[in-house]
């Protein structure tokens, strides 16, 4: 129990050195030594879930008394955001409303930011309503693709995804190199992309 929620606990046995803690739908599943005791087990529960149930708790941008759009909540009414008069109340088209305002937003800064990083290649930019993935960069096909989720969060997190995706175009990998590039143009990339990770808009 904690903060008075409690949770289940699955604790598996098996033949490893040390415990492993981690949490999924709300259920701890521990992966123990054979013969660690049951009280130990618990004793480093108890000092890492705080941590564990803090990493998991994923925001919705969906209120019931309203939206988040750009990391800031908007109510289910007639609103006006970068100069377009958006008519939350229609849920039947929310999704196509803000994939197109994302599409605008994301064009523009891709078109930036390929002028600062000295990008010369055209890319088409898409929206699309991935679960995994929140952008990919296709070089055969000169295609950037992004998450329709991204609409939930703050500019500045949007932008930082449209940096990383852009660094692709100069160093196709995760190594050390490409992230020189992204800090580079994104100095505060870890801290918006914890923001990302842990559904915080704003």
């Amino acid at each position: 129990e904690y903060s008075g929620v409690v949770y289940p606990v699955v604790i598996t046995r098996k033949r490893m050195k040390n415990i492993q803690y981690r949490i999924k739908d709300n259920v701890f599943l521990i992966s123990a030594p054979r013969l660690a005791s049951r009280a130990y087990i618990f004793k480093g529960l108890e000092k890492f879930a705080p941590k564990l149930i803090k990493k998991s708790i994923k925001h919705n941008p969906y209120c019931s008394d309203g939206v988040y759009i750009f990391g800031e909540k908007y109510p289910f009414n007639i609103i006006n955001i970068d100069n377009r008069e958006i008519d939350l109340s229609f849920s039947d088209n929310l999704k196509e409303t803000l994939s197109s305002l994302l599409l605008d937003y994301i064009k523009e800064k891709v078109e930036y930011y390929s002028q600062i990083m000295g990008i010369i290649d055209a890319y088409k930019v898409k929206v699309r309503d991935t679960k995994t993935r929140l952008g990919s960069n296709s070089r055969k096909t000169k295609t950037l693709a992004f998450a329709y989720s991204l609409v939930h969060f703050s500019k500045e997190i949007i932008d930082s995804v449209v940096v990383h995706e852009l660094a692709h175009c100069k160093v196709f990998n995760h190594s050390k190199e490409f992230y020189d590039v992204v800090y580079l143009y994104c100095p505060n990339y870890n801290i918006l992309r914890k923001k990302l990770i842990h559904s915080e808009f704003k």
